[in-house]
Protein backbone atom coordinates (compact mmCIF):
# COMPACT_ATOMS: atom_id res chain seq x y z
CA UNK A 1 0.00 0.00 0.00
CA UNK A 2 0.85 3.46 -0.93
CA UNK A 3 1.72 5.87 2.02
CA UNK A 4 -0.27 8.94 1.50
CA UNK A 5 -0.11 10.63 4.75
CA UNK A 6 1.37 14.07 3.15
CA UNK A 7 -1.81 14.55 0.69
CA UNK A 8 -3.93 13.71 4.17
CA UNK A 9 -1.63 16.39 6.20
CA UNK A 10 -2.22 18.97 3.43
CA UNK A 11 -5.75 18.47 2.63
CA UNK A 12 -6.40 18.74 6.57
CA UNK A 13 -4.37 22.07 6.74
CA UNK A 14 -6.95 23.47 4.09
CA UNK A 15 -9.54 22.24 5.31
CA UNK A 16 -8.76 23.68 8.90
CA UNK A 17 -8.02 26.76 7.59
CA UNK A 18 -10.64 27.63 6.16
CA UNK A 19 -13.41 26.75 8.52
CA UNK A 20 -11.56 28.69 11.16
CA UNK A 21 -10.71 31.82 8.95
CA UNK A 22 -13.84 32.45 6.93
CA UNK A 23 -16.77 30.50 7.99
CA UNK A 24 -16.44 30.07 12.14
CA UNK A 25 -18.75 32.10 14.01
CA UNK A 26 -18.36 33.64 17.74
CA UNK A 27 -22.05 33.23 18.27
CA UNK A 28 -22.22 29.59 16.58
CA UNK A 29 -25.18 31.05 13.71
CA UNK A 30 -24.79 28.84 11.19
CA UNK A 31 -27.14 28.89 8.09
CA UNK A 32 -28.20 25.24 6.35
CA UNK A 33 -26.84 27.31 3.14
CA UNK A 34 -23.42 28.03 5.06
CA UNK A 35 -22.94 24.61 6.16
CA UNK A 36 -23.68 23.30 2.64
CA UNK A 37 -21.20 25.93 0.99
CA UNK A 38 -18.80 24.03 3.56
CA UNK A 39 -19.18 21.06 3.19
CA UNK A 40 -19.00 21.90 -0.95
CA UNK A 41 -16.26 23.21 -0.59
CA UNK A 42 -14.28 20.21 1.33
CA UNK A 43 -15.70 18.00 -1.15
CA UNK A 44 -13.63 19.33 -3.49
CA UNK A 45 -10.74 19.95 -1.29
CA UNK A 46 -10.14 15.97 -0.78
CA UNK A 47 -10.96 15.76 -4.40
CA UNK A 48 -8.39 17.89 -5.62
CA UNK A 49 -5.60 17.55 -2.42
CA UNK A 50 -5.92 13.77 -2.04
CA UNK A 51 -7.94 11.75 -4.82
CA UNK A 52 -6.55 13.27 -7.72
CA UNK A 53 -3.02 12.74 -7.01
CA UNK A 54 -3.39 9.08 -6.30
CA UNK A 55 -5.78 9.45 -9.63
CA UNK A 56 -8.82 8.23 -8.43
CA UNK A 57 -12.61 8.89 -8.16
CA UNK A 58 -15.58 8.83 -6.06
CA UNK A 59 -19.23 8.08 -8.07
CA UNK A 60 -21.18 11.28 -7.97
CA UNK A 61 -23.87 9.10 -5.35
CA UNK A 62 -20.82 8.88 -3.08
CA UNK A 63 -21.72 11.54 0.13
CA UNK A 64 -18.12 12.33 1.46
CA UNK A 65 -17.83 12.00 5.08
CA UNK A 66 -20.80 9.67 5.37
CA UNK A 67 -19.66 6.39 4.38
CA UNK A 68 -16.01 4.45 4.15
CA UNK A 69 -13.37 5.27 1.22
CA UNK A 70 -13.19 1.80 0.39
CA UNK A 71 -9.51 2.30 -0.70
CA UNK A 72 -8.19 4.61 1.47
CA UNK A 73 -6.68 2.88 5.03
CA UNK A 74 -5.67 4.43 8.40
CA UNK A 75 -2.93 2.65 9.77
CA UNK A 76 -1.80 2.53 13.35
CA UNK A 77 1.91 3.60 13.57
CA UNK A 78 4.66 0.24 14.39
CA UNK A 79 5.33 2.29 17.38
CA UNK A 80 1.49 1.77 18.85
CA UNK A 81 0.75 -1.43 20.22
CA UNK A 82 -1.92 -0.81 21.92
CA UNK A 83 -4.23 2.17 22.36
CA UNK A 84 -7.83 3.41 23.59
CA UNK A 85 -9.61 4.58 21.03
CA UNK A 86 -13.34 5.82 21.10
CA UNK A 87 -16.11 3.17 18.87
CA UNK A 88 -19.85 3.28 17.90
CA UNK A 89 -22.16 0.97 16.87
CA UNK A 90 -24.06 1.33 13.23
CA UNK A 91 -26.68 4.05 14.09
CA UNK A 92 -29.10 6.33 11.91
CA UNK A 93 -30.05 8.09 15.16
CA UNK A 94 -27.35 9.59 18.12
CA UNK A 95 -24.11 8.14 18.05
CA UNK A 96 -22.73 7.56 21.46
CA UNK A 97 -19.27 6.43 21.57
CA UNK A 98 -17.46 4.07 24.21
CA UNK A 99 -13.89 3.66 24.93
CA UNK A 100 -11.97 0.25 23.97
CA UNK A 101 -8.58 -1.08 24.11
CA UNK A 102 -7.44 -1.83 20.71
CA UNK A 103 -4.29 -4.26 20.50
CA UNK A 104 -3.00 -3.15 17.13
CA UNK A 105 -0.56 -6.17 17.32
CA UNK A 106 -2.82 -8.28 15.85
CA UNK A 107 -5.11 -7.70 12.52
CA UNK A 108 -6.50 -4.82 12.38
CA UNK A 109 -8.40 -3.17 9.28
CA UNK A 110 -9.42 0.49 9.40
CA UNK A 111 -11.27 2.43 5.82
CA UNK A 112 -11.43 6.40 5.92
CA UNK A 113 -14.42 8.09 6.26
CA UNK A 114 -13.43 11.41 7.54
CA UNK A 115 -11.40 13.76 9.79
CA UNK A 116 -13.13 14.37 13.04
CA UNK A 117 -13.51 17.08 15.35
CA UNK A 118 -15.70 16.89 18.83
CA UNK A 119 -17.00 20.35 18.11
CA UNK A 120 -18.31 20.86 14.88
CA UNK A 121 -19.18 24.74 14.73
CA UNK A 122 -16.37 26.14 16.65
CA UNK A 123 -12.10 26.60 15.58
CA UNK A 124 -11.50 23.19 15.09
CA UNK A 125 -8.33 20.53 14.92
CA UNK A 126 -9.67 17.58 13.96
CA UNK A 127 -7.31 15.70 16.03
CA UNK A 128 -8.86 12.27 15.11
CA UNK A 129 -9.73 10.31 11.95
CA UNK A 130 -13.22 8.56 12.19
CA UNK A 131 -13.19 5.17 10.40
CA UNK A 132 -15.41 2.21 9.57
CA UNK A 133 -13.77 -1.06 11.46
CA UNK A 134 -13.86 -3.79 8.58
CA UNK A 135 -11.47 -6.20 10.11
CA UNK A 136 -10.42 -6.65 14.15
CA UNK A 137 -8.73 -9.77 15.18
CA UNK A 138 -8.43 -8.54 19.20
CA UNK A 139 -12.30 -7.30 19.63
CA UNK A 140 -14.32 -8.72 16.69
CA UNK A 141 -17.14 -7.51 18.21
CA UNK A 142 -16.82 -4.04 16.79
CA UNK A 143 -16.33 -5.23 12.88
CA UNK A 144 -18.73 -2.87 11.28
CA UNK A 145 -18.49 -0.19 14.34
CA UNK A 146 -17.41 3.85 13.77
CA UNK A 147 -13.86 4.25 15.58
CA UNK A 148 -11.95 7.39 16.27
CA UNK A 149 -8.24 7.25 16.47
CA UNK A 150 -5.76 10.32 16.75
CA UNK A 151 -4.49 11.32 13.70
CA UNK A 152 -0.85 11.67 15.45
CA UNK A 153 -0.55 8.26 15.55
CA UNK A 154 -1.23 7.11 12.32
CA UNK A 155 -0.53 6.80 8.96
CA UNK A 156 -2.96 6.93 6.01
CA UNK A 157 -2.24 4.12 3.29
CA UNK A 158 -3.96 3.56 -0.11
CA UNK A 159 -4.80 0.31 -0.98
CA UNK A 160 -3.27 0.72 -4.94
CA UNK A 161 -4.72 -2.36 -5.78
CA UNK A 162 -8.47 -1.61 -5.47
CA UNK A 163 -10.18 -2.16 -8.84
CA UNK A 164 -13.38 0.67 -8.63
CA UNK A 165 -16.06 -1.02 -10.66
CA UNK A 166 -16.67 0.66 -13.55
CA UNK A 167 -19.39 3.33 -13.35
CA UNK A 168 -21.09 6.45 -15.48
CA UNK A 169 -21.09 8.36 -12.68
CA UNK A 170 -17.77 8.54 -11.63
CA UNK A 171 -17.29 12.08 -10.34
CA UNK A 172 -14.53 14.27 -11.58
CA UNK A 173 -15.95 17.33 -12.74
CA UNK A 174 -17.12 20.53 -11.13
CA UNK A 175 -20.51 21.09 -11.96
Amino acid sequence: MEDITFYMQKYLEAKRGIWNTYFCRPDYTYSNDILDYYEYIDYYLFYALVLHPIDRKLPKSFRYGDQPIPYIYIVPRDTLAKMEVEVCPPSDGNKVYESRLIDFSKQLSLSYIRYFNWDHYGFVTYPYYLTKVMQCESDPEIVGFNLLIETQYCQVKHKKEYEEKPANDMNHTIE
